[in-house]
């Protein structure tokens, strides 16, 4: 692996590999490699396992961050509500 390719980045869908690696969604997503290796743990994450190798479809991605959009949404909706009553002065 030569230094471009540890640092390359995404500029539109169109560049994005067709299959996804660790590596590969660490750099989309913004996480680190830890956090990606328990993706590929969670049951409704879709992966494609080939022997050790963890891939994920492109489209299987994007269709699963759109899924969990509005979870992620509807839980900062709640902290944020939940923070507002703590910090309310009686």
């Amino acid at each position: 692996m030569n230094g471009n390719e540890t640092t390359m980045r995404y500029n539109d869908l169109e560049s994005i590999p067709l299959f996804l690696g660790c590596l590969e969604i660490s750099k989309l997503l913004g996480l680190s490699r830890t956090t990606v290796y328990e993706l590929f743990q969670a049951e409704d994450f879709p992966t494609i396992t080939v022997g050790r190798c963890h891939m994920v479809r492109k489209d299987a991605l994007l269709q699963w961050i759109e899924a969990h959009e509005k979870v992620i949404n509807e839980h900062d909706a709640e902290q944020s509500i939940t923070a507002h009553i703590c910090t309310e002065p009686f």
